[in-house]
């Protein structure tokens, strides 16, 4: 080989070089971005997603938990059953959940319809007006200090207490009260209520009516 087919030699080798260095660096630009890519997608569409679903999921509990916890103080109603005969006695408990709130006394303001319904009276001596119409022994208030009814409107109108400086809280029991079904028929009981309201059903603590709900109850008369 001349030395001047020996320099084009050199030359041709050196320029098939630099391609293939040129090449190997473009596919290691490739597999890198490929790489790049996948890993993304993993982290943001795979294990990213669990992330994103566990900081939704907080945020839902949260949401949850406070929207539950607007609805306590809750008053509702409880019968052993939905339905009685026609001259048949039957309970209903007036509870209260607290949820996280406490408090030291409660008004309740129940409606009821007298054609349908009688308030029947307890059997005993009483010293109040309350103590003959409330069942009070499992209550978690000790004092009664004002019962009114009107039989005529269907309306029941009583305070409870607690001891002073005490502080109610949980799910608690105020009171009982026994009806006479008289006539066929669906019948509710109501709890006079409207929210921010003082002169209907109401929770105290403080000196403020913290009541957020109420769930009367329906009874079907055969």
């Amino acid at each position: 080989m001349s030395q001047g087919e020996e320099i084009l030699y050199l030359k041709e080798r050196k320029k098939n070089k630099s391609h293939r260095f040129f090449f190997v660096f473009l596919v290691s630009i490739a597999i890198l971005t490929i790489l790049a890519v996948l890993i993304y997608f993993f982290f943001f569409f795979g294990k990213g997603k669990d992330f994103r679903e566990i900081a939704l999921d907080e945020s839902l509990n949260q949401s949850s938990a406070s929207e539950e916890a607007e609805n306590f103080p809750l008053f509702f109603l409880e019968s052993a059953k939905p339905f009685y005969q026609v001259g048949e006695k039957f309970k209903v408990t007036i509870s209260l959940d607290l949820g996280e709130k406490t408090t030291q006394g409660a008004d309740i303001f129940l409606r009821y319809n007298p054609q349908q319904l009688l308030l029947s009276e307890l059997t005993g001596h009483f010293s109040s007006e309350a103590e003959k119409y409330l069942q009070i022994n499992d209550s978690a208030f000790t004092v009664f200090p004002y019962f009114n009814l009107d039989e005529t409107k269907g309306l029941i109108v009583f305070s409870s207490l607690a001891q002073p400086n005490e502080k109610i809280g949980g799910a608690i029991i105020v009171a009982a009260i026994e009806f006479k079904a008289l006539q066929i028929g669906e019948t509710e009981l109501n709890f006079d209520f409207i929210l921010g309201a003082t002169d209907d059903t109401n929770v105290a603590f403080e000196g403020e009516d913290i009541l957020s709900a109420v769930e009367n109850l329906k009874i079907n008369i055969k």
